[in-house]
């Protein structure tokens, strides 16, 4: 019986024990995580559309559009935005070919969080950006002040 006793007062101590250690654990602040801001170098790589959404006026719904064929046609879907770190942009035609296709290219600059896009005039308000996810807002593109917002992600 004595030595049941100190067999589950051992695995006792033991449970207290690793309780203890794992409540006291923590994440270290000399982690190696780094930050990412938003310049020509962490910009340039090929961006993938994640979603796209609609909406008319600050108080309409949000409408997913990326999943709608009426206004992005399937062939678009797959398509990709490639900045190069010199200046230089292409929309590239993906996967599904566009007839005729959807392939630009052009220059892009990049003044704080407003990403422009040359020839077609576009000035996009980069909302967020992590070098993974970007997100930008276009204003006005059908009426005073709808509003497009574009996920993309980095492949």
């Amino acid at each position: 019986m004595q030595k049941k006793y100190f067999a589950g007062l051992a695995f006792s101590i033991a449970i207290i024990f690793i309780v203890f250690s794992c409540a006291s654990c923590k994440k270290s602040s000399n982690s190696t995580e780094t930050t990412c801001t938003l310049s020509a170098s962490s910009l340039a790589g090929t961006w993938s559309y994640k979603s796209i959404t609609y909406q008319k006026t600050p108080s309409s719904p949000v409408v997913n559009i990326l999943d709608d064929p009426t206004q992005v046609p399937v062939c678009q879907k797959d398509n990709t935005n490639t900045f190069s770190a010199n200046g230089g942009w292409s929309y590239n035609d993906g996967g599904v070919m566009c007839s005729p296709s959807a392939s630009v290219t052009g220059t892009w600059t990049l003044n704080n969080t407003i990403l422009q896009l040359s020839p077609l005039n576009l000035s996009w308000h980069v909302t967020s950006f992590d070098c993974l996810t970007m997100v930008v807002a276009l204003s006005d593109v059908d009426t005073t002040g709808d509003q497009e917002i574009y996920t993309f992600q980095k492949n």
